[in-house]
């Protein structure tokens, strides 16, 4: 795939998109071989890559599935989509409540979220509204949400499910119930392009080596700083 990113000063980026190969990505592709000892399976932007979503999420929770049944922990990023593209047509709701009660940490953008679930969020959303963004999510299954904010950072919220996650990060389920912030490091910005997905894999490594989960959104917040410097 590639993208033309375009990125004029003061104004909110804009995409020229081609999938490529990434519209014929089967989830079944990935064997159970493949994942067996690894300490993470982590999926980015199911909406630019078509067989993920188009049979409702179905080869895509079915890879989770398979990955939490071999003792990984999940987590799974999203994008935006073009409002008049095939993925504007897919019923996310559905996909999500297939997927999200085997990935341990979701990780999308607030406006990502809104369009999936079709709910209403300023430009600038309140606390009030992201916490309801996040109990949708965490009703739909997942462990863990951290929304992605832009510039205003990242919110957090563990479920009653997070112990799930003591197994691989001790400590986060002390968490289960609270919202979690995590604002930006100030720092003079280069270029956006690329942050969020630098964030996560701050997030990732934080996982990986078993920081406690506000270490692991300072740290995420610290490397898409870098990013952006």
């Amino acid at each position: 795939s590639y993208s033309i990113v375009i990125s004029p000063p003061e104004t909110d980026r804009s995409f020229i998109h081609c999938p490529g190969a990434n519209d014929s990505f089967d989830p079944e592709a990935v064997t159970d071989d493949m994942l067996r000892g690894a300490a993470l399976l982590h999926l980015g932007y199911p909406p630019i890559m078509r067989q993920t979503y188009i049979d409702g999420g179905v080869k895509l929770a079915r890879l989770y599935d398979r990955a939490k049944a071999l003792g990984l922990c999940t987590t799974l990023d999203m994008c935006g989509f073009d409002c008049q593209s095939e993925a504007a047509s897919a019923n996310w709701g559905q996909v999500l409540s297939r997927v999200l009660p085997a990935v341990d940490c979701f990780l999308p953008s607030c406006d990502e979220l809104a369009l999936m679930l079709d709910m209403a969020v300023d430009s600038r959303p309140n606390i009030e509204q992201l916490q309801t963004l996040g109990e949708r999510c965490l009703d739909l299954g997942c462990a863990v949400v951290v929304i992605k904010l832009g510039d205003e950072g990242l919110f957090a919220m563990a479920g009653e499910d997070a112990a799930r996650l003591d197994a691989i990060v001790d400590g986060w389920g002390q968490h289960a119930g609270q919202c979690l912030t995590e604002p930006c490091f100030a720092v003079e910005a280069m270029g956006t392009t690329g942050a969020g997905d630098t964030t996560i894999a701050g997030f990732i490594a934080a996982i990986v080596t078993h920081a406690p989960l506000p270490r692991a959104l300072s740290i995420a917040a610290a490397t898409g700083a870098h990013s952006v410097a």
